[in-house]
C-alpha cells in the first residue's frame, strides 16, 4: 500500500469522527436546558412557597439557604414547604482497629410540599447527608468542629431540598404544561 492510500484511510475515518463528534454536540444542544433558562421556568413557582418559622439554629439554616437560592419571594403564597431533622448520628472513624479522632456526622431531613389551598401534597422526600470533624486534640475544639460539621450539614440540606423543589417544578412544567400553567 502506498502513503497516499494509507493517508486518504486515515483522513477519512478522522473525518467520519469529526461528523460523528459535531453531529453529537448539535443534537445535545439543541437539547439541553441552561441553568438560566432552568430558573426562569421555576422561578415563578419557587417563589410562591412558604415556610414556617424556624425553631432552631440548623432550622435557621436551612431556611436561609432556601430562601437565599430562591431570591425573591411572590405575595401570593401558593405552595407550603414543611421541613424537619429526622435523624442525626455520630460515629467515629477508625481504621484497621486503630483509634481516630475524626468524627463521620450523618444527618437525614425530609421535606413536604403541598398546595396551600387544597392542602394536598404534591412532592415529599428524605434526603441524607454526611460530613467528618475532628482530628482537634482538645474538647472545646472537638465541641466547635462539631457544631460547624452540624451546620455545613443543615445548609447542604437546604441546598438539596432547594434542588429537588426545582427539579418538581421543572418536571411539572416541561411535561406538556406551561410555566404559566404552575400557579
Amino acid at each position: 500500500m502506498s502513503f497516499a492510500n494509507l493517508s486518504a484511510i486515515r483522513y477519512s475515518r478522522w473525518a467520519g469522527l469529526i461528523a460523528v463528534g459535531l453531529y453529537a454536540l448539535f443534537a445535545s444542544g439543541c437539547s439541553m436546558t441552561s441553568m438560566s433558562q432552568l430558573r426562569d421556568l421555576t422561578l415563578p413557582a419557587l417563589s410562591q412557597i412558604d415556610m414556617r418559622s424556624p425553631n432552631s439554629r440548623q432550622e435557621q439554616l436551612l431556611v436561609n439557604e432556601i430562601s437565599d437560592r430562591i431570591g425573591v419571594f411572590s405575595a401570593d403564597r401558593q405552595y407550603k414547604l414543611d421541613y424537619k431533622f429526622d435523624s442525626a448520628s455520630v460515629s467515629t472513624l477508625s481504621a484497621a482497629g486503630s483509634s481516630s479522632t475524626l468524627i463521620d456526622h450523618n444527618m437525614t431531613g425530609t421535606y413536604s410540599l403541598s398546595a396551600y389551598e387544597t392542602g394536598e401534597e404534591l412532592t415529599s422526600g428524605s434526603i441524607e447527608v454526611s460530613a467528618t470533624s475532628g482530628t482537634i486534640t482538645s474538647f472545646y475544639g472537638r465541641e466547635v468542629s462539631q457544631q460547624f460539621a452540624e451546620e455545613r450539614l443543615a445548609i447542604l440540606l437546604g441546598e438539596r431540598i432547594h434542588l429537588k423543589l426545582q427539579l418538581y417544578f421543572f418536571s411539572v412544567a416541561t411535561e406538556g404544561n406551561t410555566s404559566s400553567e404552575i400557579k
